[in-house]
């Protein structure tokens, strides 16, 4: 620990972190880097115009990209009759992901809470914290009852699930070696921190009434787990995502789809919409969104950018890409269809592959696994666990100089997990094998295999499989919804790359009725419909 930590440590200790940090922050001319209207901040919901109340746990207040996105959501229902709760961390709850990655110390704790704390205060809100609405004398759920830790159910919530999904974000990895002492303590410690978080909300359900819950990160204990008891309790649950395939826009899922994943939406409504045709004004925007993935002007991170080249096949070759995952990003936390996660996928992929002469496989890791600090790499993985990698199967590195775009050209099919690329490739006329649940799966545009023998023959005719333009056009329809119509202008926050972040000056006046995107988030929640403008 070094001496600032320490000095902060031991103003916790005297509960001066506060007016120390303030000072600490001032001094580096780092602190809240924009400003509020002082008519949010002084804004005031009188009793009788109360209409109901929505949550927003906010456990990790010390997030600010979340707690900011949530506050300002907040003021929007806010003005419109709702009146805002927050939960957040009390620093009871132990070791958390922020502690791991930044040290297990007071001080984390102290720069989590000031940092979150400032900003509901600008905005006027106060909060409830996790020890605040625990009955008194509260004792911790005992992990000692469980025969297997890694497979927990409590109070209808099955929280092994959210603590290892917030396990691997810790460690940056998939695979959790519960037997070595630090990977396992980590995630008991998270999943004791889950009975604790299930109890806390319910207690504050059971007294409180709450008609809708709002959070991001949906596979995650602090937001995503709350999320569900809240849905369990028949609360309509939302997730949201800022700057989801695009800066300065949000988008929102919803608990009731059949997964929370802000990229899902209600099947039969995509439905609905793929059997409408696009209007030739809504083709070019959707075409230039499209074409702007490919040049990097519509993203947030252009992970092509620098890479020109391709890989030349033979002809009398059937050749396929296999594109995967961030191995720890929260897409690929979703239903298994045929293999028991993405490793199997790729391994029983490579072993079929090898035995057919006639076809090439090339295995393209995703650039992401560079930037975003993964600590489990899919080139290193297969090559410390796939014995003798066969001589038609090429797996390039995560920094190579190949193209996506230009490699898709050259493929006769792309198999994919759950990656956007699957959706690209359909879009512009490419078959794509999707295996995993995908938000895209299942809507007669990629193809879709249910079993490993579906998926083996797929494989067997792959250069025989077509892309109709029936098809081409259900794939341009759904990336319309995905991308223009899900994603909402939210110039509140934008980011470049995997680490800048700038944030933007809240006006009241903005976020009151008549404004968007406010009117159609808080009209489709109240409504229980899509968040999707019209």
């Amino acid at each position: 620990m070094d001496l600032k930590d320490k000095v902060l440590s031991t103003a916790r200790r005297g509960g001066v972190d506060g007016p120390v940090l303030s000072l600490y922050y001032e001094m580096l001319d780092n602190d809240i880097d924009f400003d509020v209207d002082e008519r949010i901040a002084s804004y005031s919901l009188a009793a009788e115009d109360v209409e109901g109340r929505v949550l927003f746990p906010l456990v990790e207040s010390g997030k600010h990209a979340w707690t900011y996105t949530s506050s300002i959501l907040a003021h929007a229902f806010r003005v419109r009759g709702y009146e805002p709760m927050f939960l957040v961390c009390d620093g009871d709850l132990g070791m958390c992901p922020r502690q791991f990655d930044r040290g297990e110390s007071p001080a984390t704790c102290s720069k989590c809470h000031y940092k979150g704390n400032r900003i509901l205060q600008q905005f006027g809100f106060d909060h409830a914290t996790v020890g605040e609405v625990l009955p008194s004398g509260y004792e911790p759920p005992s992990l000692g009852g469980y025969d297997d830790l890694r497979d927990v159910t409590y109070r209808d919530v099955h929280v092994s699930t959210f603590a290892l999904g917030s396990t691997r974000q810790a460690l940056r990895k998939y695979h959790v070696d519960f037997e070595d002492p630090e990977e396992g303590r980590v995630y008991r410690e998270l999943l004791r921190n889950s009975l604790v978080l299930v109890d806390a909300l319910e207690a504050l359900l059971d007294r409180t009434s709450i008609d809708v819950a709002i959070g991001s990160r949906p596979v995650y204990m602090y937001e995503g787990m709350l999320l569900e008891v809240a849905a369990n309790r028949g609360l309509d649950a939302r997730t949201y995502h800022a700057s989801g395939f695009r800066s300065e826009k949000i988008l929102f899922g919803d608990l009731s789809n059949e997964h929370s994943h802000q990229t899902f939406t209600d099947a039969d409504y995509v439905e609905e919409v793929l059997s409408t045709p696009l209007s030739d004004n809504k083709c070019v925007e959707v075409d230039n969104i499209m074409a702007g993935r490919q040049d990097g002007s519509e993203v947030r991170v252009h992970y092509t950018e620098g890479a020109n080249e391709t890989v030349e096949a033979e002809d009398s070759e059937t050749v396929l890409g296999l594109f995967t995952h961030v191995l720890w990003d929260a897409a690929i936390e979703v239903e298994q269809i045929i293999f028991e996660d993405i490793f199997e996928w790729v391994t029983e992929t490579i072993e079929y592959v090898g035995t057919k002469d006639d076809t090439r496989l090339i295995i393209k890791p995703h650039p992401g696994e560079l930037g975003r600090k993964t600590n489990e790499k899919m080139y290193d993985w297969i090559h410390d666990n796939v014995a003798d990698v066969p001589d038609n199967v090429d797996v390039l590195r995560p920094d190579t100089d190949v193209d996506t775009y230009k490699l898709i050209e050259q493929l006769d099919a792309g198999l994919v997990y759950a990656s956007t690329v699957g959706l690209e490739m359909a879009y512009y006329g490419y078959p794509a094998v999707v295996v995993g649940k995908a938000h895209y799966r299942d809507f007669d545009f990629t193809f879709d295999p249910d079993t490993l023998a579906e998926y083996c023959d797929m494989i067997d005719s792959a250069a025989e499989l077509e892309v109709t333009p029936e098809m081409r056009d259900r794939a341009r329809r759904y990336a319309h919804l995905l991308l223009v119509r899900k994603e909402l202008d939210f110039p509140y926050y934008s980011v470049s790359g995997f680490d800048h972040t700038a944030y933007r000056d809240v006006e009241h006046d903005d976020l009151t009725p008549g404004n968007e995107p406010f009117d159609t988030i808080v009209d489709c929640i109240l409504a229980g419909d899509p968040v999707v403008r019209s």
